[in-house]
């Protein structure tokens, strides 16, 4: 095994070298000051009344005759070095402290979120940007004027915010204007990305400035697949070399933040006023809670609303310590394991509740030195009364239920009608609908929210036709045709599911139901000795049930049976409706603002208050990129929607953003970049040195030539 080539020499070898060596001609001033003392001093005729004078004016003759002999003054050698000193400080001399560098730097500076932890700059408090910004500009200084720089920012996106080019000021200005972005890490394209950039250039080096918190980077994709290959084992070697890693931050966190927030809300009947049963919406909140430190904490976790629609929630939530190096959630001996530094916290709001709330977490020592994660938002509808679109024929039996259920809107659409909305608007034509029953038909897929297929195949993954004749193991493509079952015989069901509430189908009578497949993940409601005759699928976005069999092919219509399932299985399916979802994105999602009609434009306004125009559309959904920042945004403008518009909150909840250990090497595949801290020191300036030194002898010079007159 060869050694890492990013290992630092033990001790870093020293070099005078000048950065601006035309400073030197200076040096030529001494040539002027040494004549000086060589000239004959002109003199003045007087009258002296004896010869015992001449002796002196004689021995003034002598001294300043020309081209004698130079005789020693300390008035000359401090006028000599004051000269020297002032030349070689304007060559601006400096001593290189670490290993040489190339003329050629491409800086590659991490600005993800963790680089916004406050622990790089001691008692200052700085973040670990601010250091790198500082130590970045101190580099530029450092630079001579045939050296070249280029600038790469990272975090989720790759930004090469500055070109090669050697204009310090342009490159201090750029670099400065750097801020951390509350994005998560992908370091794997920036190192590539910035490799490439350094072998523009002969000479060049990549000089990598970040706390290092992100995955292993693979080998073979930075260098390409022929790395392992013996031919090219030392150019390989050649391209690492070119790599320098400079950290920022401590080895050890105190974080305890928020990593995940979400809410579900569902429709729920309630004893009302006068005893009468009610249909209220309900929302239980889910907080993940995550300490990243080595020590027991005890985390305080705050709810609260906006406008303070009800007292805010307090809990203390006891979370163990973070064991580092654990491979699986299976532990050490002592039971420590990274599931019991983790929390999840369950919350009920109140019945109909609608608006923002926030979480806050902080523990008993105080807040952390990274506060993008001790907040988090979400946003809960408050959509009134149930949305429902029937795509049928004729089914006088199921429109009839629908009609009698309370504070159900039913529409109403042909399946050819439903067609071409769908060919011309897609998912968007059951956008304003909380639950869609498909009777007999059925859209080609199902991405969004709920749905009730009665006697077709659901469009979702995994299910398939079956063919009950097949030998069991066999494997054969499924057919594309149903394939149907004569008078299947019910032999369970299941009443615990909220769709099958109160349900019971023992004395349901069925003529022919189709032989299906089911994902894994789908539950049997409803079960026949010829497979599944209900089924239902249940997912983060989409609640879906789909029967077998057709209403009217069998004598379900007659008993109470069949309202009381369309009324379970709409309040279930409903659950994940969109208008109704609670919206909490995370940073770098993009933000989708929903079909607008009677407007072209609106307002969207920033978490940091500055607002902008973006363009909507009336039949489809419109992207806004960029939402790199935590917080609450809003967009106003929309006809009918009030002065307050609609409100996004966005939140970091990232795992790895949030556990900001700061790494002592970097792993590319299996060698070791092993942190160079001297990197950036790499040329110690000490003309500011030498002036001062010039001061001083000029003081001493000026002393010594008026005692000199005195005497």
């Amino acid at each position: 095994m060869f050694d890492s080539p990013f290992a630092s020499p033990p001790f870093p070898a020293v070099a005078w070298n000048f950065l601006e060596p035309v400073g030197l001609a200076g040096l030529a001033a001494l040539l002027p000051i040494i004549a000086l003392y060589f000239l004959k001093l002109k003199r003045e005729e007087r009258v002296v009344p004896s010869t015992l004078l001449w002796k002196k004016v004689i021995k003034d003759l002598h001294v300043n005759a020309p081209f004698q002999r130079l005789k020693y003054s300390l008035l000359l050698l401090l006028q000599l070095l004051l000269v020297a000193l002032m030349a070689f400080a304007l060559a601006r001399p400096f001593l290189s402290v670490a290993a040489d560098t190339g003329k050629y730097v491409v800086l590659l500076v991490d600005t993800s979120a963790s680089m916004a932890t406050k622990d790089a700059g001691g008692s200052t408090g700085k973040t670990r940007l601010e250091k790198a910004i500082e130590d970045a500009r101190q580099k530029i200084d450092d630079m001579s004027r045939v050296d070249e720089m280029q600038i790469v920012a990272f975090d989720e996106d790759v930004r090469q915010v500055c070109p090669w080019t050697n204009d310090r000021s342009y490159l201090k200005k750029v670099v400065s204007e750097l801020e951390p972005r509350h994005l998560r890490t992908h370091a794997q394209e920036a190192f590539e990305t910035a490799l490439a950039m350094a072998e523009e250039r002969k000479g060049s080096e990549v000089l990598v400035l970040s706390d290092g918190c992100f995955d292993r980077l693979s080998l073979n994709k930075l260098l390409g697949e022929s790395v392992q290959g013996t031919n090219t084992e030392e150019a390989s070697l050649a391209r690492l070399r070119k790599f320098r890693f400079v950290k920022y931050g401590r080895e050890y966190t105190d974080n305890v933040g928020i990593t995940g927030i979400n809410a579900r809300t569902r429709l729920v009947r309630q004893a009302g006023e006068g005893g009468a049963r009610v249909d209220t919406l309900e929302t239980q909140m889910f907080v993940v809670l995550e300490n990243f430190g080595l020590d027991d904490v005890k985390a305080i976790l705050t709810l609260t609303s906006d406008a303070g629609v009800f007292a805010p929630v307090i809990k203390v939530v006891e979370l163990k310590g973070r064991q580092r190096g654990l491979e699986s959630l299976d532990g050490n001996a002592d039971g420590s394991t990274l599931e019991s530094a983790r929390s999840s916290e369950a919350f009920k709001l109140p019945a109909n509740f609608q608006g923002v709330v926030t979480a806050a977490v902080r523990t008993e020592a105080g807040a952390d030195n990274f506060p993008l994660d001790d907040r988090a938002q979400i946003v809960v509808g408050g959509a009134e009364g149930m949305n429902v679109l029937l795509v049928t024929g004729v089914n006088y039996f199921i429109e009839k239920v629908l009609v009698v259920m309370r504070g159900v809107k039913v529409d109403k659409m042909t399946p050819e009608e439903f067609e071409k909305d769908w060919n011309q608007r897609g998912a968007l034509s059951v956008a304003e609908y909380d639950a869609v029953i498909f009777d007999g038909c059925a859209p080609p897929r199902w991405d969004d929210g709920g749905a009730i297929f009665l006697g077709t195949l659901p469009p979702l993954p995994g299910f398939k036709y079956r063919d009950p004749k097949a030998p069991k193991g066999a494997e054969a493509a499924p057919p594309s045709e149903p394939v149907l079952l004569e008078w299947p015989r019910v032999i369970d069901w299941d009443v615990a599911h909220p769709a099958m509430r109160y349900v019971n189908f023992g004395n349901v009578q069925i003529k022919q139901a189709q032989a299906w497949d089911l994902p894994k993940t789908a539950a049997v409601l409803v079960e026949t000795s010829g497979g599944p005759l209900i089924a239902a699928l249940e997912s983060d976005r989409v609640n879906a049930v789909g029967t077998s069999f057709q209403v009217l092919d069998s004598d379900w219509p007659y008993r109470p049976s069949l309202p009381l399932f369309l009324r379970n299985s709409v309040a279930w399916v409903s659950e994940v409706s969109p208008r109704r979802r609670p919206t909490a994105l995370k940073t770098g999602e993009v933000l989708s603002l929903p079909p607008v009609e009677g407007a072209s434009t609106a307002t969207l306004t920033w978490p940091d208050g500055h607002s902008e125009q973006v363009e909507l559309s009336a039949t489809r959904k419109m992207p806004v990129k960029g939402v790199n920042s935590i917080g609450l945004y809003r967009l106003t403008g929309i006809p009918g929607d009030g002065p307050d518009g609609r409100t996004f909150a966005v939140n970091l909840a990232d795992t790895k953003e949030s556990d900001n250990l700061a790494q002592a090497s970097l792993q590319v595949g299996e060698e070791t970049v092993e942190a160079s801290p001297s990197a950036i020191e790499g040329k110690r300036e000490i003309w500011r040195t030498l002036a001062l030194i010039a001061v001083g002898l000029l003081m001493a010079e000026w002393f010594l030539y008026h005692r000199r007159l005195g005497l």
